[in-house]
């Protein structure tokens, strides 16, 4: 009866990581008014502060001038500013190097230097769906739709320069079609800061025009392949934060509707993946925002790309956070998006196992070998425990295994009988009454099950911060394995730890009486292997090295058990 809970046990176990897999739930319906109702999830900080352009002792210095290009409402309405042909210009600094294109003044690529993609080249975070489909990331959308046309087709006048002070780099774009429409975007970044600073104006006739802002569509390298082939769903979702909450939206959360919309109250919003984000978040004051999917449809196979815009503001002013979701950094910023880290389920869980882990690193300097230590470590908090339960576990089974002869004589005598509730009730009966007679608490045995629900949680806790913690992001362990985040190209590791659970179950299974559990739990090493072949090998390397321990653990227990029965034993034999 234990050991079925126990195999009961297992397979929930590998549903649930099975589903955690493939299938990410969809938020709850939007309600009237267009507010995104959805659990909160680890933010908690103030509007936004001033842009940050070169680092102080806060890290929010104070932001820079608006460079002279920018419009007042109502000059130059009339005036003609267009370049005369398409110009596209790079920017490098300490973090970024960034190329620009005139046309609709857009960007054309934004790449992280001190970070880099699979190919080891500095990570690229402009999808490659955005030429395809044509929208470029910073494109401003209006009310009318020809303005809209005019504004994505325009060839902007360009200005690269120094920033505030000579420091940092400034890029200028403006556009007058000499008919009232004129339209102008300033950015400010600085050497050393991933937070640069945004201005925007549009205005027909003299008059400011209402419109949006967007990033996207997709977020970073990512492809179809790249999202199944990582065991975290769906990579890029929509991220907005309102009222104390952050709601994160995937691709699935639009199967229904095209796009969702935020009516207002919006205090930053952005894309992101895993370890990287890019974010609005206007100076003064809340905005509202839309999040919309676009398909694109190559070799007959449609993927979904999602885009995120928001409304100009009064001031139409923002700062811009393109960078690495490092929670450390965001805490240092001070500008109220710490919530990017998002350790979800059993988080609590997962942030300590890290702190634990950034710990242990300080002194090996590999995250790997850091995993094996915590694990040790794990192994050793709850080995009187696992210990106790164990060997309960393991008597229950030796008591078990004695009275089975008499069990399966009952059983055989009313298998001969009539099978109705009457008969079965009085064999339950006379198999209770033996329990009772032979000291046997059926009951004691699924304290053996314990163990295994204590690493539920633990595991789960790895799990999320192997798909969270950018610091284990292409962190190297030896030989073959030199992303911990991501699974083992070659399968060694699920195998090697699929054979350490078989050996564990050989080692628990001697016990068992009955052979058809005994069978059941040779299947469970089979099981697990399939459902870790895909999951993150730093996973792996933890359970793997739990189940060398656990090895150990059943190896001293069997011992115990051995001598115990030859104790029994010997005084029968004088």
């Amino acid at each position: 009866m234990e050991k079925r809970l126990l195999v009961a046990i297992a397979l929930s176990f590998g549903l649930l990581l099975l589903w955690h897999t493939l299938i990410v739930p969809p938020p709850p319906p939007v309600p009237a008014g267009g507010h995104f109702e959805q659990t909160a999830r680890g933010a908690s900080a103030p509007a936004p502060g001033p842009p940050s352009l070169e680092p102080s002792e806060t890290g929010t210095p104070p932001p820079p001038p608006a460079l002279p290009t920018t419009p007042v409402a109502g000059a130059g309405a009339e005036e003609e500013i267009q370049a005369t042909s398409p110009e596209e210009r790079t920017i490098d600094t300490e973090l970024y190097r960034i190329r620009f294109g005139n046309q609709g003044a857009r960007v054309l690529s934004w790449q992280l230097k001190k970070y880099l993609d699979d190919q080891g080249k500095p990570l690229e975070l402009i999808s490659p769906a955005v030429p395809k489909l044509k929208q470029f990331p910073l494109r401003l959308e209006f009310g009318d739709e020809a303005l809209t046309r005019r504004c994505d087709q325009a060839l902007f006048r360009m200005e690269v320069g120094p920033g505030a002070h000579g420091r940092g780099t400034s890029v200028a774009f403006r556009f007058g079609d000499g008919h009232g429409l004129v339209v102008s975007k300033a950015l400010y970044f600085s050497e050393t800061s991933y937070v640069a600073h945004l201005e925007v104006d549009a205005f027909l006739d003299g008059k400011p025009i209402e419109g949006r802002i967007f990033l996207g569509p997709g977020f970073g390298p990512h492809t179809e392949e790249a999202t199944s082939a990582r065991s975290g769903g769906e990579i890029t979702r929509a991220i907005i934060y309102r009222d104390g909450k952050i709601v994160r939206m995937p691709r699935s959360a639009l199967k229904d509707s095209p796009e969702l919309r935020e009516e207002g109250g919006v205090i930053w919003a952005g894309l992101e993946d895993h370890y990287f984000a890019t974010l609005f978040l206007p100076v003064e004051g809340a905005t509202g925002a839309i999040v919309r999917v676009h398909p694109l449809i190559e070799e007959g196979r449609e993927r979904d790309f999602l885009s995120l815009g928001v409304d100009l503001p009064r001031t139409r002013n923002y700062d811009l956070y393109v960078g690495p979701k490092d929670h450390e950094l965001l805490a240092g910023l001070r500008i109220g998006i710490d919530g990017l880290v998002d350790f979800g389920f059993f988080g609590a869980i997962a942030q300590a196992l890290f702190f634990m882990l950034k710990f242990i690193n300080r002194t090996t300097g590999n995250w790997g070998w850091s995993i094996i230590l915590l694990t040790f470590f794990i192994r050793l908090v709850f080995f009187p425990l696992t210990q106790k339960s164990s060997v309960t576990m393991r008597r229950t089974q030796e008591k078990m295994k004695k009275i089975q002869p008499k069990m399966n004589s009952i059983k055989e005598r009313y298998r001969k009988m009539k099978k109705d509730y009457e008969n079965r009730q009085k064999m339950n009966e006379e198999i209770m009454t033996l329990y009772r007679k032979e000291g046997v608490n059926p009951l004691s045995g699924l304290g053996g099950c314990l163990p295994l629900l204590l690493q539920l949680p633990i595991l789960w806790g790895f799990y999320n911060l192997l798909n969270a913690a950018i610091e284990l992001r292409q962190a190297p362990f030896a030989l073959w394995i030199v992303d911990l985040s991501k699974k083992d190209p070659y399968y060694v590791t699920p195998i090697v730890m699929g054979i350490t659970m078989l050996i564990q179950q050989v080692l628990t299974g001697s016990s068992i009486p009955d052979p058809v559990q005994r069978r059941m739990m040779m299947l469970m090493p089979l099981m697990f292997t399939w459902f870790f072949k895909d999951l993150p090998s730093g996973l792996v390397l933890y359970w793997l090295v739990n189940n060398v321990l656990a090895i150990g653990q059943q190896y001293l227990i069997n011992s115990q058990a051995a001598r115990e029965d030859g104790r029994e034993r010997a005084p029968a034999k004088s």
